[in-house]
């Protein structure tokens, strides 16, 4: 949730001059809450954690209840004032892609690149890094 998160702090600290946001997990709670269920949630929450995928592990990990909690006093789409940068694979399973064009459609300074790739996008990672290298401020200024 890397993207999705420095998007929220950009949100609230205008020193951040750009942002580059890969495959952002914006709606998170909103979008977990429907697809668990209130049933699906509420036994989240007794028993504490939820058995998730975890891409650099290879398997099931837990995650801890406190992570919705958390998530559920944040905004689904951070307003930035930044100019940003947005990657997302259309075939990603994780997060849909209409986040990110959500996200795109309120924040007029961001642009989104929509790749035919899924949610880890490293058959694009070059050509991200060479987008991103073009985008991002040269020696610290903008």
């Amino acid at each position: 949730m890397g993207g999705y998160l420095a998007a929220l702090y950009a949100a609230r600290h205008p020193e951040v001059l750009r942002l580059v946001l890969m495959a952002p997990a914006f709606g998170f709670a909103r979008r977990w809450a429907a697809a668990l269920g209130e049933r699906g949630l509420a036994e989240w929450r007794e028993s504490g954690t939820l058995d998730v995928y975890h891409y650099a592990a290879g398997g099931p990990t837990p995650l801890g209840w406190g992570l919705m909690e958390d998530a559920l006093r944040y905004e689904d789409e951070p307003q930035v004032e930044q100019p940003a940068l947005v990657w997302h694979g259309l075939q990603d399973d994780v997060v849909p892609v209409e986040a990110s064009r959500s996200f795109v459609s309120h924040n007029k300074l961001a642009r989104l690149v929509e790749a035919n790739s899924n949610h880890e996008l490293t058959d694009v990672a070059e050509r991200i890094a060479e987008d991103a290298l073009q985008f991002l401020p040269q020696g610290g200024k903008s």
